[in-house]
Order: structure tokens, then C-alpha cells, then sequence
């Protein structure tokens, strides 16, 4: 069995992924797909890929499609939920078995995403899901020589854009466009109280440090959203040395021909630069900024820094 090569950004929602993503994918030999999670919801519903067609009308994923018969019966997501989560992090932690069915989802996975290394002829291809417990389970398979990138964002940061979220209703009304998988996803425009963010951003970057420390190691390597946006040149050039390519990775202005699927809406648009949103030092209100202190964020975020620093020896693939 070949192994794809994976690129997987691991980390918590409203950091980045979809601009890291693209970042990336603007390197002639890697190919960003996305959400990969959500690639089963979007062929039922034959949902637009980036390229402006439907999935299944799309050059890319088109073939690969009719060369994987299981991906339309078979979901290319593992299941979500806070147990699940945990579970999955202790199993990665402690190398256990996949299950029957993990196995099948894990093979359909390898099948889509190895068509399109072999379609596109990358040297990697990369997944933004995000989620932990997919991370874990793909390279629990054995199917991948998987590389994880750690994408931290400020938690204040991230609980202003949360506060931002617009409800559900008022959504659909400016993107009508948005309507049916807006109801799909009913809970995906709820707001959420700051003090809910910052356990959640506490909860899963530690999980992600402790994972990636202690079982990925050299695979691992934490970036900062702050670092990446300020210096996306420097930041982009040390991922080129630490996954081992030659060529000079591209910064966010380069064009992308992608075929990303999920993920934030900004893929659908040509990303002209590259700037820190830190709108939340002069807006965050008084009450988040308080519990942010209240909570301990702050040491979470120092240990985040710390490892941010290190700068891993590139793994040898297969190793």
C-alpha cells in the first residue's frame, strides 16, 4: 500500500485554516483540498468546489468520484462529539487500533485523497478540517505519511469573531444563496458566550500540544496565526524547509487554481494579501478581556508560544 502525503491543519475554528490552506496550495507541488471532512455532505447535495463547478462536474473530483464508487455510499467523516474527541486523542496517544468501521472510512479516505495527489501529481495534499479526532484516526491508519500543522490563534481574537456570527435567519437573508445548506447545519450561525470560546480554545490546543509533542513529534510543528499573517514570506518559507521542498512556497497572492470543498467562504475569492485581523485589541469589550484572565487562558497560550519557538528537523518520509 503507498501512502498519501498529508498535510492535516489541526486547530480550533476562526484561526486561519482556509487562508493557510490556500497559502499553501500556491505551491506548484501541493494541492489544498479543504474541509475534507465535509466532502461526503457536499456530493450528496452536489455542492459548488472552488472552481466554480459542481462537485461532481468538476474536473478534478469528477474522476476521482467515478473511480471510488464507495465515496457515495461511504462517509468520509469519522463522527464528531466531545467523547469521540477525547477517546480518540487518548488512542492516538496510546497508538490503539482502529475498529472495523474506522478502517472503511479510513480506506475511502486514502482512495479520494490519493487520486488526487496521483490526479494532480502533488507531493502533498492538504486537509484544513480542523478536527482532532480525524487527525488522529488518519494516522492511526496507516495510510497517510501525514504532517501536522498546528494553526494557534489569540483566543480573544477568536471570541470576537465568534461575536460577530450573524444569526442563522439574518444570514440567509443577505445569502440566499446559502439557504439550503444553511439548513442543514442549524446550530452552525449560533452564538456562543465568550466564556464557552475560551474553555473550548483552552481544550483542544492542549489536547493538540499533547498529541503532537508526545506522539507526531518531528511531524508536528506549531504556527502562530499572528506570526503568519505578519511575516507570511518568513512563516511560509520556514513549512518549505521543514516538509522538504525545493521550490519557494508562495505567498497568498499567487493565483490558485483549487478544488477546495468546506471551509470559509474566503476560498471562493482571490486573496489579494495577507494582514493580522486584530480588530478585537480595540473592540473586545471589557467582560471577555476579564474572563480571558479568569480562565487561565493566558498559560495555555504561553505553552503554545514555547513550543511555537521550536523549530522541528523535517521527518523523513516513511519515518
Amino acid at each position: 500500500m503507498q501512502r498519501t502525503p498529508l498535510i492535516y491543519i489541526v486547530g480550533t475554528g476562526r484561526s486561519g485554516s482556509t487562508l493557510l490552506d490556500l497559502m499553501l496550495s500556491a505551491h506548484p507541488d501541493i494541492t489544498g483540498v479543504g474541509e475534507f471532512a465535509n466532502f461526503t455532505d457536499w456530493v450528496k447535495q452536489d455542492d459548488p468546489c472552488t472552481c466554480g463547478q459542481p462537485v461532481t462536474a468538476c474536473a478534478l473530483w469528477g474522476p476521482i468520484l467515478s473511480a471510488v464508487p464507495d465515496a457515495a455510499t461511504h462517509d468520509a467523516h469519522f463522527g464528531v462529539g466531545l467523547r469521540r474527541q477525547v477517546s480518540r486523542t487518548i488512542r492516538c496517544i496510546l497508538a490503539s487500533p482502529l475498529t472495523q468501521q474506522e478502517r472503511e472510512t479510513a480506506k475511502v479516505n486514502h482512495e479520494l485523497l490519493g487520486g488526487v495527489a496521483t490526479a494532480t501529481g502533488s507531493a502533498y495534499v492538504v486537509d484544513s478540517s480542523k478536527d482532532l479526532g480525524r487527525a488522529c484516526l488518519l494516522y492511526l491508519s496507516g495510510r497517510f505519511d501525514m504532517r501536522f500543522i498546528h494553526l494557534v490563534r489569540d483566543a480573544r481574537g477568536v471570541v470576537f469573531s465568534r461575536s460577530k456570527t450573524k444569526p442563522r435567519e439574518e444570514f440567509v437573508r443577505e445569502r440566499p444563496d446559502f439557504a439550503t445548506r444553511a439548513e442543514r447545519w442549524p446550530d452552525r450561525k449560533r452564538a456562543r458566550p465568550a466564556g464557552f470560546t475560551y474553555r473550548r480554545w483552552m481544550a483542544f490546543n492542549t489536547a493538540i500540544l499533547t498529541v503532537g509533542v508526545t506522539r507526531w513529534r518531528r511531524r508536528y510543528r506549531l504556527v502562530r496565526y499572528e506570526r503568519l499573517a505578519a511575516e507570511p514570506e518568513r512563516v511560509m518559507a520556514e513549512l518549505r524547509d521543514w516538509l522538504g521542498l525545493d521550490v519557494q512556497v508562495a505567498t497568498a497572492d499567487t493565483a490558485v487554481d483549487a478544488h477546495n470543498i468546506g471551509g470559509n467562504r474566503m476560498r471562493f475569492k482571490p486573496v489579494t494579501g495577507v494582514r493580522v485581523d486584530d480588530e478585537w485589541r480595540r473592540s473586545l469589550g471589557r467582560g471577555p478581556r476579564v474572563l480571558y484572565a479568569l480562565y487561565g487562558v493566558p498559560l495555555v497560550a504561553a505553552l503554545c508560544n514555547m513550543v511555537a519557538r521550536r523549530h522541528p528537523a523535517p521527518p523523513t518520509h516513511g519515518s
